[in-house]
């Protein structure tokens, strides 16, 4: 849920869009995860502060001066005052803020999926500029990327050799980022 003055634009990213609050409002932007967590992972554009609190807890503040690129905030249940469990996470930006994903999961298990695509895209729609995926793979740093593109860029007119290209250039990336990757 997108509180007033929050807005996303056309610009892709982590597992979606691009969400930006110019307005500086205290309406917050509030997620809903649907597993018990205990540690949350923000992922923000730029020079940026946000409010980031989980349930009934504590408020924590998350900066960060990333430049043209993305970067990563990490916020627990513990700084919160709050146990691991299931709750909402609200996002108030306290200046001009850009968010481009977010992810809510339990650091004990040791195991964390984040699934980056967004139905429709084709495969270059992972390598634009700035804070797709291919560009995050440094931040995120995952231990194995499973890329699964083809159908829309077979359905949607896109030539053999781009596809190609931008998929290579997600293994490229996911590779320098020290990751395995699958191809399906």
């Amino acid at each position: 849920v997108r509180g007033a003055g929050w807005s996303a634009d056309a610009t892709k990213g982590l597992g979606g869009g691009f969400h930006r609050n110019l307005t500086v409002t205290a309406n917050p932007m509030i997620f809903t995860p649907q597993m018990p967590f205990d540690q949350v992972e923000v992922y923000l554009y730029g020079a940026t502060s946000q409010r980031v609190t989980i349930g009934a807890g504590t408020p924590v503040v998350v900066t960060g001066d990333f430049g043209n690129a993305v970067g990563q905030r990490t916020v627990t249940c513990a700084q919160a005052g709050l146990p691991r469990g299931l709750y909402p996470v609200a996002m108030v930006a306290l200046n001009d803020s850009g968010h481009v994903g977010l992810d809510c999961h339990d650091a004990g298990t040791g195991v964390n999926v984040m699934n980056a695509g967004v139905s429709g895209w084709k495969a270059a729609d992972f390598v634009v500029a700035n804070f797709g995926v291919a560009d995050t793979l440094d931040v995120l740093a995952p231990d194995l990327v499973i890329v699964n593109v083809g159908i829309n860029d077979w359905n949607g007119g896109t030539t053999q050799a781009a596809s190609k290209a931008s998929v290579q250039t997600v293994i490229d990336r996911a590779v320098a980022a020290g990751s395995d990757v699958l191809l399906c």
